[in-house]
């Protein structure tokens, strides 16, 4: 059986204070990204032995929930991962956009 992905683009109107919810956990996000990534060995590329260190202080340090601190550490060794294949140095992450996965769920 084949799984199928489906992406959604959609246009958000939230309101004001959806907003700035939205904006805290942007900048949550790439905060804990980029403690993640100073925080673990240059060379650990592997998400699960990452997880190992930091997935307490993540959730703790950055109130992400469960989900966005598995994301936030899966991203890091991602992106690890492809800076070693391209030879080029590994990013600093901006809150410019997040990742879920569909354990996040849809409410």
């Amino acid at each position: 059986m084949t799984e199928q992905v489906l992406t959604v683009q959609c246009k958000l109107s939230p309101t004001d204070s959806q907003a700035e919810e939205m904006e805290d956990t942007l900048k949550a996000f790439a905060d804990a990204c980029n403690w993640i990534k100073q925080n673990t060995p240059a060379k650990l590329r592997n998400k699960v032995r990452i997880q190992g260190i930091v997935y307490q202080d993540v959730r703790a340090k950055f109130g992400l929930s469960a989900n966005l601190a598995i994301r936030a550490i899966n991203g890091v060794a991602s992106n690890r991962k492809t800076a070693m294949k391209d030879y080029s140095s590994v990013k600093n992450f901006e809150p410019t956009s997040i990742d879920y996965d569909t354990t996040a769920g849809l409410r």
